[in-house]
């Protein structure tokens, strides 16, 4: 399919977005507020849907590059990587769990960036190695979600649970389970 100049551009822009978004919800972490987090996981929930939208528009345009799978991949870890983990940590019982939550929290992004970086050295158009970490950070988000609106994580045990959780989604992106591709 042959694309105008401008159009071709589009799945750059979408990534940038995504970042942006990322972005929005690391910077007003610190100003948390009772709206931040549902606003938080609204913008990475639209955060997912454009990465979705960047990639499959480059594929139809024919526009894939290096570039743009490496920008990417800082977009995602940003938003699917960081801005998941803050997200997480809005909650008083996550913290109050002490140095399990943040080294959960902590092999999640390491997870994510380990399984970004071996994406980006493979060629895996039929299948993707790992669990994507925008699925994780969906995921991860979707929890928190449902965790403020039930108040869930107000249970003496739903931190541990949480935590395992997050050790679980961080295994799964490391590990060499094939995913197939859906778009």
């Amino acid at each position: 399919m042959k694309a105008n100049p401008m159009l071709k551009r589009l799945p750059t822009l979408l990534t940038l977005v995504n970042l942006l978004l990322g972005l929005a919800v690391v910077f007003a972490h610190g100003e948390r507020g009772p709206v931040y987090l549902p606003r938080a996981c609204s913008l990475i929930v639209t955060a997912a849907l454009l990465d979705a939208a960047d990639g499959a528009l480059a594929r139809r345009l024919g526009v894939e590059s290096d570039l743009g799978k490496q920008l990417d991949s800082f977009a995602d870890l940003i938003s699917f990587g960081l801005a998941p983990v803050l997200i997480t940590l809005t909650h008083d019982g996550v913290r109050a769990a002490g140095w399990p939550s943040y080294a959960a929290l902590g092999l999640y992004v390491l997870a994510g960036a380990f399984r970004l970086a071996r994406y980006n050295l493979g060629d895996f158009r039929e299948f993707f190695v790992g669990l994507p970490i925008t699925a994780a950070g969906t995921i991860l988000v979707l929890i928190n979600a449902l965790a403020h609106y039930t108040e869930l994580l107000e249970q003496s045990w739903a931190a541990a649970v949480l935590n395992c959780l997050v050790v679980l989604l961080a295994g799964l992106m490391a590990s060499k389970v094939r995913i197939k591709r859906f778009l």
